[in-house]
Formats: C-alpha cells, sequence, structure tokens
C-alpha cells in the first residue's frame, strides 16, 4: 500500500484543531489510528483513496502549515496511507484533564 508522509503545525488551539482535522479527514477519507502525546503533537494514521489526497492536504492547508507533498502520482481510486505528524503551537507539554468530583 503506498504511503505519503505529511508534518502540520497548527496555531489554532488543540481542542479546536483536532475538531476540525476530523471534520476534514472524515470528507475525504478515514482516521485509522492516533496517538496523542501530552498537548505538544500527535501522530495520525489515515486512509484516503489515492485521488483524495490532495483535496484533503488543500483542506488542512486553509486552517495549518503543512510541509510540502507531491502528488503527481496521485491518481487511482484505490486506498492509500497517509502518516501524518501534527505540532500544536500553542502547547505547555503538560496536558491535564479536569476529572469532576463524583459523590459516593
Amino acid at each position: 500500500m503506498k504511503r505519503l508522509y505529511w508534518t502540520g503545525y497548527c496555531a489554532l488551539p488543540r481542542n479546536e484543531a483536532i475538531s476540525r482535522l476530523e471534520i476534514d479527514v472524515n470528507r475525504h477519507g478515514y482516521i485509522v489510528d492516533f496517538k496523542p502525546f501530552s498537548d505538544v503533537s500527535m501522530s495520525l494514521i489515515l486512509e484516503v483513496p489515492e485521488n483524495e489526497a490532495e483535496a484533503l492536504y488543500r483542506d488542512l492547508s486553509d486552517w495549518m502549515q503543512l510541509d510540502d507533498c507531491d502528488f503527481s502520482e496521485c491518481t487511482s481510486q484505490r486506498d492509500i496511507v497517509v502518516l501524518f505528524n501534527l505540532s500544536f503551537a500553542k502547547s505547555t507539554g503538560d496536558l491535564r484533564h479536569v476529572v469532576p468530583d463524583v459523590p459516593g
């Protein structure tokens, strides 16, 4: 299976970026797996039809900075894997989840 490697940098707050990412990816393909690294970055594995990769890249480029990618050979309709590393500019490196007190 063909693979593309993307690196992105986002200035949006992490939760907002993840929501927008999910919408854009679901329009063109699927999120197969993801691994968050605190609030600094996350790695994703995406599956998209090869001929949809450039459209997904353009949609993501509207709101984040992406490294260059060559789509000259992305013309078939078979699925490809995109290994995507996304870094967040407004990260602190100290992700905390607030857990409410539960009576009991």
